[in-house]
């Protein structure tokens, strides 16, 4: 759920329009920063966290300071940062202002006694997970459902599935024990009350485990005349489609066709599973051009630079 749709969008990589001498030192440079491998990185740690990002990194002296890509002349590296290494500055009101319901500054939060970096966001590709209603929406409503939620980041994609995979594996674990339950040999003892009520209870478990061996062994079982045995067989007719229904379940929770989550092609006369799949890229597609690309706008300026 968290995987899938990350690697969707950055398996094809973007194509560059340019002159060709342009493209090839374009690609060679995201080549080396790793540019696609970084921002699929990312991709997952958003939509398992609900944030995460970028940092451009160009040796600057002061990183509060916002990123010019017109004065970069070498980009370092491009380390990912989770949303726990980032605390977010104060949410910008002002309407005027291109951060407006966003933090302009985050804080790098450094261990061992090292002082905190305050970085601008121009210098950080910020991407989020699920989005989430702006906590000044809610102020002054204690009781309001979000009235809790922190200001800027999004939401971990598994909030809204975990309840569907949590049903879905329950029902495999049961349908696993279910196995173990196939077939249940029953056995009627004469007598078997009494020797129980005579504390013979030894005898009693020597005699089954005789019993089974034999049967496990010759594929017979010897029993005395005024013994009785039976087999009891379960069914297992309609789990598979129990099963799958618990399957799109996680499947619809997790906006991923069923064919691409479980990694299945679809069965029937109805089709096999390519609408879902279209609506699906159409979907990521949708992301690639609305999310991710705005978000890599700073960065691409400091990669034509």
């Amino acid at each position: 759920v968290v995987d899938i749709p990350a690697e969707d969008a950055t398996r094809k990589w973007r194509q560059w329009k340019a002159e060709a001498p342009q493209i090839e030192a374009i690609e060679a440079l995201e080549k080396r920063l790793g540019v696609s491998r970084k921002v699929e990185e990312a991709l997952k740690m958003a939509r398992l966290l609900g944030g995460a990002a970028i940092y451009i990194s160009t040796n600057d002296k002061d990183p509060s300071q916002p990123l010019n890509p017109d004065r970069v002349r070498e980009i370092k590296g491009l380390p990912v940062l989770l949303k726990s290494d980032l605390r977010r500055g104060p949410i910008v009101r002002d309407i005027e202002s291109p951060y407006y319901g966003k933090p302009e500054t985050y804080t790098l939060a450094r261990k061992d006694g090292i002082e905190d970096v305050t970085i601008h966001a121009s210098r950080l590709v910020v991407l989020e997970g699920h989005a989430v209603p702006d906590n000044g929406t809610f102020a002054g409503y204690r009781d309001a459902p979000l009235a809790g939620t922190v200001e800027g980041w999004g939401d971990s994609v598994l909030q809204s599935t975990m309840e569907a995979i949590l049903a879905h594996d329950s029902s495999v674990a049961n349908i696993v024990s279910l196995i173990f339950e196939a077939k249940v040999d029953v056995m009627r003892f004469d007598g078997f009350s009494e020797q129980l009520a005579c504390n013979k209870g030894d005898a009693v478990t020597n005699r089954l485990t005789l019993q089974a061996a034999m049967k496990g062994i010759n594929g017979a079982l010897i029993m005395d005349v005024k013994d009785a045995y039976e087999a009891k067989s379960a069914s297992f007719g309609g789990l598979k489609d129990l099963l799958e229904r618990f399957g799109y379940l996680v499947a619809g929770a997790a906006e991923i066709p069923a064919t691409r989550l479980f990694g299945r092609s679809s069965v029937g006369l109805s089709g096999q599973g390519d609408g879902d799949e279209r609506i699906y890229f159409d979907r990521i597609n949708h992301e690639q051009t609305s999310k991710i690309e705005p978000a890599m706008t700073v960065l691409d300026e400091c990669l034509i630079r």
